[in-house]
């Protein structure tokens, strides 16, 4: 069926969301089988390989070096300090070191082991960090959106 605009919507079903709620299921769980993947063969040998160095690189990489290109991403955007805040620590993250790592063991590229190790250190507290500290900082943050709002 095409949309009276003529845009060509494709409409399956009683209204045109319903082609996007089935396509967004999928993309979840196709996310979610590329995490437990990565998750499965990385996790315990990276766990052996750790080192000081490349835990504090980690460390660094789920924070300061996200952080700091969200803010300066959102200058121009005008948003409060707190939203800066708050879109660099829980913004988008993860996806592309996932897709990195999951293509690294189908190569030849030298240190891949190496890599494969500092990736999975760099997602993994990230990980559990975030799932831990997500829900405060997020009602707070939302409350806080709402008031300012009303």
């Amino acid at each position: 069926m095409v949309d009276a605009g003529g845009h060509g919507n494709v409409v399956i079903g009683d209204k045109p969301g319903d082609i996007i709620e089935p396509a967004s299921t999928f993309g979840e769980l196709f996310q979610l089988l590329t995490w437990v993947r990565s998750g499965a063969f990385a996790v315990a040998p990276s766990i052996q390989a750790a080192s000081g160095p490349m835990l504090l690189y980690a460390l660094l990489s789920f924070t300061i070096a996200r952080m700091i290109p969200a803010a300066l991403c959102d200058l121009g955007l005008g948003c409060l300090a707190d939203t800066n805040l708050f879109m660099g620590w829980f913004g988008p993250h993860g996806s592309a070191t996932i897709i990195f790592i999951v293509m690294v063991p189908d190569t030849d590229l030298p240190g891949r082991e190496l890599i494969e190790t500092v990736d999975t250190w760099t997602i993994l507290p990230s990980v559990v960090v975030h799932g831990i500290a997500a829900n405060p900082p997020a009602t707070r943050h939302g409350g806080a959106r709402a008031k300012a709002r009303s």
